[in-house]
């Protein structure tokens, strides 16, 4: 065995060159000294060896367990599990993460019924570790707490505009109600009805008494949805006829005749007209066509004016009171220069031919007086009128209406004295009379 005492003595002595040995002698001990020294590192090393060893078990130790508790901590975890009136409800993080979540609970059920809520069932911890898979986020439970209030249910809300309408347990009772209140508008003619607002159907929790009977809700609902309705609609218009006039030179002036009778046409239209809430807001006309087609009056007028046809007829109907000729009157013999036709006080007369007037104005005893110039030396008076109808200088046809009987100037009674003169000269009127 290497003792480094000794040996470092022996080392000591070689490199001073104390003692009796020569220098062979020296080199025999430097060989043996220096198989000593091997000895001794090996021996050294050895001993190192086992420490370093026991050195490093310790943190390979540590190193382990802190592998372990790294591998238990993704499977396990710490958690609490509630208990609300004595039943598990499950298991959470911890306890302050539930009791936010019944916060939340108590500030939606507050907010549904417009009053102040405290969640009353008494809730209990109990601290446990767990698979994490085992743990649930607490707002997950936030829904069997409000099943759990009877001041609150889920069901499906009808929100018109964002106002609330009503809630149903069911949405096909909701779905119906809106169809039927579209359905009041609907027929042969509607084209669509529309909504006018934001028309929603949400299921979520609501107070229990928002939960009506279908009836109230479409009391409700009656009172706050707007339509727009379209419909096509056909309707008929009455399109009055025209008249048209052309002249006819075979008739007298101022004579008319209707050569074609008029017909209203009938227009039928076919409008796109929306309703809002029952008032129109808005329409079009999509076509129109004629059911039935109108026909303008055609009526012709006499363009004869002032001309005479050669011939006289009979300017009133009526009894001659008086004929041509001497008579006896007002206690005298005097001439007669034409016939007296009687006949009701204003009665019409009509000139005997065309012509041209010349005199309308009062003459002694003829009264009111119309003389109409005929050309070739003819004229015609018409005396004794209630009231003239014509002017100096009016061009009148055969059968035009001049005048009305009276009894202006010397007349025993309403009549028309009628005379024709040639030349100035009266002559009997019957027999150019027909």
């Amino acid at each position: 065995m290497f003792d480094p005492i000794v040996d470092k003595r022996t080392l000591l002595s070689v490199v001073t060159g104390a003692g009796d040995n020569d220098g062979a002698a020296a080199l025999s001990i430097s060989a043996r000294n220096g198989a000593l020294v091997q000895e001794h590192e090996n021996t050294a090393a050895e001993v190192s060896g086992r420490k370093v060893w026991s050195l490093r078990l310790p943190v390979l130790f540590g190193a382990l367990a802190v592998a372990a508790l790294a591998v238990l901590s993704l499977i396990y975890q710490p958690a609490v599990e509630v208990t609300v009136n004595g039943e598990t409800l499950g298991l959470v993080s911890s306890a302050a993460e539930f009791d936010a979540a019944v916060d939340r609970v108590e500030q939606r059920v507050s907010g549904l019924l417009g009053t102040e809520y405290t969640y009353p069932y008494e809730i209990s911890y109990h601290r446990t570790i767990v698979q994490r898979d085992q743990v649930d986020a607490a707002v997950s439970f936030e829904d069997d707490l409000m099943d759990q209030v009877g001041a609150v249910t889920q069901g499906y809300v009808l929100t018109v505009d964002g106002v609330t309408v009503g809630a149903a347990e069911d949405r096909e009772t909701l779905e119906n109600l809106l169809l039927e209140a579209k359905a009041a508008y609907e027929d042969e003619n509607t084209v669509s009805v529309e909504y006018t607002q934001d028309v929603a159907l949400t299921y979520r929790y609501v107070a229990s008494d928002m939960i009506l009977e279908p009836e109230a809700i479409a009391d409700n609902l009656a009172g706050t949805l707007s339509l727009l309705v379209t419909k096509n609609v056909v309707y008929e218009t009455e399109q009055p006829y025209a008249v048209e006039y052309v002249e006819d030179p075979s008739l007298p002036l101022g004579e008319t005749e209707i050569r074609t009778p008029g017909v209203n046409g009938v227009e039928r239209i076919t409008a796109q007209i929306r309703y809002q809430d029952g008032e129109v807001v808005e329409s079009s006309i999509l076509s129109t066509d004629m059911a039935v087609e109108t026909v303008n009056e055609v009526i012709a007028v006499g363009s004869i004016s002032g001309v005479s046809v050669g011939s006289f007829q009979w300017p009133l109907q009526g009894t001659i009171s008086s004929p041509y000729g001497y008579r006896d009157i007002f206690g005298s013999t005097s001439f007669h220069s034409g016939i007296d036709i009687s006949a009701s006080y204003g009665t019409e007369f009509r000139a005997a031919d065309g012509g041209v007037v010349t005199f309308c104005d009062y003459q002694g005893t003829y009264g009111n007086l119309i003389i109409v110039d005929h050309g070739d030396g003819l004229v015609t008076y018409y005396a004794h009128c209630s009231d003239v109808l014509v002017c100096v200088g009016d061009k009148v046809h055969q059968g035009q209406v001049i005048g009305m009987v009276g009894t202006t100037g010397r007349a025993t009674g309403p009549h028309l004295h009628f005379e024709i003169r040639v030349n100035g000269e009266p002559i009997d009127p019957i027999p150019s009379l027909p």
